[in-house]
């Protein structure tokens, strides 16, 4: 028959060997963000902006971190990163709009704005205006010749006019790139001898056809 213990019939229980050991509590990554930069923070419509911002990780427990960044309080990217306690790493972003406007970036409470300024729309400037030769006998040819600029931020068209005697006498059209140019040329032939004033945009000159005595 078994021994009865002081509290019943049965030995008191052994705690020291089968209790659990305290529970330790283990170390957490903990990130701060800091250095919010954007560059530049004006640019024209189609040109990049660097956004960029440095992470940290004061916890004791290697961690993985999202950096998110909101333009005008959307989603614009994500992007991940894993640090060791202490690290520090940049997380950089390029962004670019296409409209005109001020926006306003943020990462993780820190915030800045940049500004989107429009293109200057296509303009256009004609150069170098030649006639050659500038006296024909009739129905010889005279050779009208200009260069056409596209001085603005898109692409465009224009209509570039020859005009005799102030009348529209031919017309060209020009589509050029921003900053392209293009050479231009009208062949004009005259069976009335005369003199013929040309004009084109800014530009005026002359010709003058004879008659020809050997016909």
């Amino acid at each position: 028959m078994p021994a009865m213990g002081p509290q019943g019939m049965y030995p008191p229980m052994q705690h020291g060997a089968q209790q659990a050991a305290p529970f330790q509590q283990m170390g957490m990554p903990k990130f701060t963000v800091s250095n919010l930069t954007i560059t530049p923070n004006h640019v024209k419509v189609g040109e990049p902006v660097n956004v960029s911002i440095i992470v940290t990780n004061n916890g004791a427990q290697m961690g993985k971190y999202s950096v998110v960044l909101r333009i005008g309080g959307v989603v614009e990217n994500i992007t991940d990163m894993t640090l060791t306690p202490g690290a520090s790493q940049t997380a950089g972003f390029v962004v670019v709009k296409d409209a005109p406007g001020d926006y306003y970036a943020d990462i993780d409470g820190l915030g800045g704005f940049f500004t989107v300024i429009p293109l200057t729309p296509p303009s256009f400037t004609v150069s170098n205006f030649s006639i050659s030769p500038e006296r024909v006998r009739q129905g010889q040819p005279v050779i009208i010749t200009a260069s056409v600029t596209n001085t603005g931020e898109i692409t465009g068209s224009h209509p570039l006019i020859l005009r005799i005697k102030g009348i529209a006498e031919a017309q060209h059209d020009v589509t050029l790139a921003p900053g392209k140019t293009q050479d231009v040329e009208f062949q004009i032939v005259k069976d009335t001898p005369g003199f013929y004033p040309v004009s084109m945009e800014n530009w005026t000159g002359k010709f003058v056809v004879e008659m020809d005595w050997t016909g």
